[in-house]
């Protein structure tokens, strides 16, 4: 008889959000009335098949622990990191003893507030016999352009146009086996530049996801197609597409079959 899978979620929430550009942190703005964190872990909560939600917040957040948060699900809050990946390591330390090996992690965007219920069931499904785990992703429509840096002011010209075919736009919840991934953001932690260095040396991998740290273990990640809506939320105009996107889900289900 095979074994049934246990699932766990982490969410990080300790990022201020610089390019949001207002006063509280990006996660904690108002989306349809609620904040867009709150949306995220409805969304997971909703799913009804994670044994414990991880929330890594920052030692300055005073917000979390005011939200109205669904009851339906388990919550714990650990101290996050200066960067994402940081954060997760402490989420995936907190369940040390709790999850086996081979259990499942989905670490969802507190800032990506549309993940739909058929979108996580379609990763949960087609991952759950996989050895490694993958990532929800979508392909791009527009024409890619690589570029170079010209000057100091950050002007740049087009080295070549890229293959769209072969290029993915990663999004989240990204799964992957419990201490395949513990493993992974360990060792890329302890040898990766911080996220920061990216600008200084654009040729160095840095860690912007568990996705790249899996990369760097040598293991093959799995792209699962996502849905386009399943935005995150990095500026204004993010957070106006968000609200025309669930006004428009909420006219869908109001309308007659």
């Amino acid at each position: 008889m095979q074994q049934r899978n246990h699932y766990w979620a982490i969410v990080p929430a300790a990022g201020i959000g610089q390019r949001f550009g207002c006063d509280l942190p990006k996660q904690y703005a108002q989306l349809d009335g609620r904040e867009v964190i709150l949306h995220s872990v409805q969304a997971l909560a909703e799913s009804q098949r994670f044994e414990r939600i991880v929330v890594a917040i920052s030692q300055q957040d005073t917000w979390f622990s005011e939200l109205p948060l669904p009851s339906c699900a388990k919550f714990q809050v650990v101290q996050g990191g200066e960067t994402r990946a940081m954060s997760v390591l402490h989420a995936l330390q907190a369940l040390s003893g709790l999850a086996d090996a081979n259990d499942w992690v989905l670490v969802h965007d507190a800032a990506r507030p549309l993940l739909s219920q058929p979108v996580l069931s379609h990763l949960m499904n087609t991952l759950d016999n996989d050895a490694v785990g993958g990532i929800l992703a979508t392909q791009p429509h527009d024409t890619i352009k690589l570029a170079a840096t010209t000057d100091s002011t950050g002007g740049a010209t087009i080295t070549r146009t890229l293959n769209r075919n072969t290029i993915w736009q990663a999004q989240t919840p990204q799964m992957f086996r419990y201490s395949l991934l513990c493993d992974a953001m360990q060792a890329a932690l302890s040898g990766a530049p911080h996220e920061q260095s990216e600008q200084h040396n654009p040729s160095v991998q840095v860690i912007t996801d568990e996705s790249s740290a899996v990369e760097l273990a040598g293991l093959p990640v799995r792209l699962v197609v996502g849905d386009p809506r399943n935005l995150k939320i990095t500026t204004q105009a993010d957070l106006a597409l968000a609200e025309f996107y669930l006004r428009e889900t909420a006219s869908e289900q109001e309308s007659p079959a």
